[in-house]
């Protein structure tokens, strides 16, 4: 076992190696790299109107999470 964690070649060895061009989501990236250190979240598609901390707005992040995209979004509506 290494620094970081357990060899994962045998198990990764059928698969098709990613990419620069492929984007990986964070469940993907684990499944290769065995964590989440040196990953970067895609672009979030649309900005939320939803208000800070209501179940709406955990909704939009909670989706956002299960797709592997960044949660917060700039444009992402703020509390007044």
């Amino acid at each position: 076992m290494g620094i970081r964690g357990p060899d994962k070649t045998k198990r990764n060895a059928k698969r098709p190696r990613p990419t620069l061009a492929s984007v990986l989501s964070i469940h993907e990236h684990i499944s290769w790299y065995g964590d989440e250190r040196g990953y970067i979240p895609p672009c979030v598609g649309e900005p939320t109107s939803e208000q800070p901390g209501s179940a709406e707005k955990l909704k939009v992040l909670r989706r956002r999470a299960d797709r592997g995209e960044a949660l917060w979004n700039e444009a992402d509506m703020t509390p007044d």
